[in-house]
C-alpha cells in the first residue's frame, strides 16, 4: 500500500508557468541548476516553486533524443554570478554559446529525478542543492555516478572512489543537467492532476486538478483573496479527517 506524505496539486496553470522558466546555474560549493529571476514564480512563489517544478519532473512522460534549443541566458543583463550564473556547458571555450545542442539520454532522465531541490535558499530564488545535487555525497561526480549505478567499491582509506574515467564522464552528465532540464520544462508531455509521494520515493498521480481548479474560482469570487494550493490541500485534509472521524463514531455506536 503506497503511505503518502506529500501531495502537490499539478494544475494547467502551475504548468504554464513552470514552461517559461529559464534554467540557470547555482554558482556555489559545486553548483548546480536553478532558475533565473527573469522566469516568472508569483502563481508558485507560496505553494513551493521547486516542490511543484520536482513534481512537474516526476510526472513528466520521458524524452530523449537530440535537442536544439536557442540559449535563454543570451543576451539577458548582467545577474548575480553566484545564484544566478551560467551552467558550466554553455559555453564554447570563453565564448557564450547561443545554441545548445545535447543527447539527452535515459541515464540523463534518471540523474534529473534524483537530483535535490535546495531548502536553503529564499523563494525568489528557487534551485537544487549545490551541496549535495544527486544524494548525500559533497562531489557531484560521484553522486551521478552513484544515482545511476550505486555505491561503488570504497579504496584503501574506506572512501568510495571511482576511476578517472567515470568521474570525467559523470562530471559531464552532471554539467548537463541544465540544458536537460531546459529541454524537460519545455517540451516533456506531462498530465495535469494531483500527485502524491512518500518518504521511500514512492510517486502517483491521485486524481484530477478539476476539484481545486473550480474550488479556487468560487472562493477568490466570494473573498476576492487568492486561493493557495497549499490552503485547498489543508482544507481537503481536514475535511477528510471529519469524515474519517464521524465514520468511526457511527461505527463506535454501533
Amino acid at each position: 500500500m503506497l503511505s503518502l506524505h506529500k501531495f502537490t496539486i499539478l494544475d494547467q496553470t502551475a504548468i504554464d508557468e513552470i514552461r517559461k522558466a529559464v534554467i540557470c546555474w547555482y554558482d556555489c560549493e559545486e553548483g548546480a541548476p536553478a532558475i533565473h529571476p527573469s522566469s516568472p514564480m508569483t502563481e508558485l512563489k507560496e505553494d513551493g516553486y521547486m516542490e511543484t517544478l520536482v513534481t512537474f519532473i516526476r510526472a513528466s512522460e520521458q524524452l530523449t533524443g537530440r535537442y536544439t534549443f536557442r540559449n535563454p541566458l543570451f543576451g539577458l543583463p548582467p545577474y548575480d554570478r553566484h545564484s544566478h550564473g551560467i551552467p558550466p556547458g554553455y559555453f564554447d571555450g570563453d565564448k557564450l554559446r547561443e545554441e545548445i545542442e545535447i543527447d539527452v539520454t535515459l541515464d540523463h532522465l534518471k540523474l534529473l529525478v534524483s537530483m535535490r531541490e535546495c531548502d536553503w535558499v529564499s523563494p525568489e530564488r528557487p534551485a537544487f542543492d549545490p551541496k549535495r545535487v544527486f544524494n548525500d555525497h559533497r562531489d557531484a561526480a560521484l553522486g551521478a555516478y552513484v544515482a545511476i549505478n550505486g555505491e561503488p567499491e570504497n579504496d584503501d582509506d574506506g572512501y568510495p572512489h571511482i576511476s578517472k574515467a567515470d568521474q570525467d564522464k559523470y562530471k559531464r552528465m552532471y554539467h548537463d543537467m541544465a540544458a536537460v532540464l531546459q529541454i524537460v520544462v519545455r517540451e516533456a508531455n506531462v498530465m495535469p492532476g494531483i500527485y502524491g509521494s512518500s518518504f521511500f520515493g514512492d510517486f502517483k498521480r491521485l486524481g484530477n486538478a478539476d476539484d481545486y481548479t473550480s474550488t479556487r474560482e468560487l472562493v477568490e469570487e466570494i473573498t476576492g483573496k487568492p486561493y493557495s494550493r497549499k490552503r485547498y490541500l489543508e482544507a481537503s485534509r481536514r475535511s477528510a479527517e471529519r469524515d474519517r472521524s464521524k465514520e468511526q463514531a457511527a461505527s463506535d455506536e454501533t
